[in-house]
Formats: C-alpha cells, sequence, structure tokens
C-alpha cells in the first residue's frame, strides 16, 4: 500500500489539502483584504455585502493594531500571517500563527492582543456573508514610524504630567482657600461672641485683620465712612481668636476676617 499512488488511502492523503492551503483558498479574499495600515489594498472580488462585511472588520481590527504595530519589540517593516477564527456575534475564539509569520514572540503577544482588544468583531448585518475563519496578514511599523510614536508618546506623557500638575496645584490652591475661609469664619463669630457689648447708631459691616496669634491687629469698614472708635477699641479689647494653622496662608503674616457685621447693642 505504502507504493502504490492509486491505493485509496494514499490516494485521499494526497488529495487532501494542507491547513495552509486550505485556508489560502477558502479566505484568500480575506487575506488579501486585511492588510495593515500604510500597506495598499484592494475590494475583495464578490458582492458588495462582502466587500462591506471585509471592510467593516479591517477597520475595526486596524484600529487596535496600529498602536501595537509601532512596538519597538517588533523588527520594523516585518510581517505576519495569521488566522483568526471567530463564532457568530463577532465573538473572537483563537489566534493561531501561519508558517509565514515573522513576528517574534512579543511581536504575536502584541498581536494576539490587540486582535482581542477588536471584539466584538462586526456582525450585525453581515450574517449572510459571515466567515468563521479570517485570514489577515499583519506589518510592523517601519524604522521611522516607530520613531514618530515615540515622539508622540513622549509628548502626550508630557501633556498629561504638566495636566498633572496644574489640577494639583489648583487643587492646593482651592484646598488652602477652604481651610482660610473655615478660619475666618470661626474668627468671626469667636469676635462677635466675645466682644464686649457697646451701643452703636446703626449695625456696622467691617474686615477685622488678626495676626497670626489670632490678636486683632486692624479693623476697617466696608464703604467710605470712618469705623466707630468704639467699635474699634472694643474688638481690640477681645480675646483674640485661635491662632492660624501653619497651614493656611503660611507666607502670610495676617488674615482677614469678614466681612462680619456688628449690630446695634451688640
Amino acid at each position: 500500500m505504502r507504493d502504490d499512488p492509486h491505493h485509496p488511502t494514499i490516494a485521499r492523503m494526497k488529495s487532501r489539502p494542507t491547513l495552509q492551503n486550505r485556508h489560502r483558498a477558502r479566505h484568500a479574499w480575506v487575506a488579501w483584504l486585511l492588510l495593515p495600515a500604510a500597506a495598499a489594498w484592494a475590494a475583495p472580488p464578490g458582492d458588495a455585502q462582502s466587500r462591506a462585511y471585509a471592510s467593516a472588520i479591517h477597520a475595526v481590527i486596524q484600529e487596535k493594531w496600529l498602536v501595537s504595530s509601532r512596538s519597538d519589540a517588533l523588527v520594523p517593516g516585518s510581517t505576519c500571517a495569521a488566522l483568526i477564527t471567530q463564532a457568530p456575534g463577532g465573538i473572537i475564539v483563537k489566534v493561531d500563527f501561519l508558517p509565514d509569520c515573522r513576528f517574534n514572540p512579543t511581536g504575536r503577544q502584541a498581536l494576539t492582543r490587540a486582535v482581542h482588544l477588536s471584539e466584538p468583531l462586526p456582525y450585525a448585518g453581515f450574517e449572510s456573508v459571515f466567515r468563521r475563519e479570517l485570514s489577515m496578514v499583519f506589518a510592523a511599523a517601519d524604522a521611522a514610524d516607530q520613531q514618530r510614536a515615540v515622539a508622540t508618546a513622549l509628548a502626550s506623557a508630557n501633556v498629561h504630567r504638566d495636566a498633572a500638575e496644574s489640577d494639583r496645584k489648583w487643587n492646593q490652591e482651592v484646598d488652602a482657600k477652604r481651610q482660610q475661609d473655615a478660619y475666618a469664619r470661626r474668627c468671626s463669630f469667636n469676635l462677635l461672641w466675645n466682644m464686649p457689648r457697646i451701643q452703636l447708631e446703626r449695625p456696622v459691616d467691617v474686615v477685622v485683620t488678626v495676626d497670626r496669634a489670632g490678636k486683632v491687629v486692624g479693623v476697617a469698614s466696608v464703604g467710605a465712612k470712618p469705623v466707630d472708635s468704639r467699635l474699634t477699641a472694643a474688638l481690640d479689647a477681645t480675646p483674640p481668636c485661635d491662632p492660624v494653622p501653619a497651614d493656611v496662608a503660611p507666607d502670610a503674616k495676617t488674615i482677614q476676617v469678614g466681612p462680619m457685621r456688628v449690630r446695634h447693642g451688640h
């Protein structure tokens, strides 16, 4: 049987196509359509629906592969033929590499990851032309593209770093202002509650300045009128507020409190 080419078993074995040739025959229209970016591609043969299906798959997978194709782990300009198996609904089942894949193990991992990130592949509206197996050729970016990608990534990192620093400073300023306002409210309550009672003709709005020990060192009227001397004396005689916290306006020697309203007979 071994030497008889006409034996039925031998005949069947010789007529059985190899895995690579079978995929070339069944899915050639996808293989030569789904080329990587920067490579020319033409519409596949067949009806318009098949061409639209192949184009949709190309766009989805290509978007994810573009980032990985610029990895410095890939040999610039190298290519890899892969067989993607999918289930109805566009769910990726597995990614196999054909013999003419020239990617190293790191590149193959990046390719597999990019394909899975494309899930689900286009399916709705393409049920009649659905293909379970897709042969695709991927290519790594050339050296110039990789250099541009590195420059772009560096610029993007700088932008994110500057934005993060700007946010940090903004939050710090907002937090400092919030703490200062909180201290001013506490001090204002302390002054109004503890100051000696005086008789005023009408309510008066004033801004009080305290030093870092919380002691009143200045009183100013809100408006053009001068501050009643009795009010100034009463505030000077009021027990100090709590000391200004070290993290509240640390470079300032004094803090303004108010405006606060002092009413008649307070």
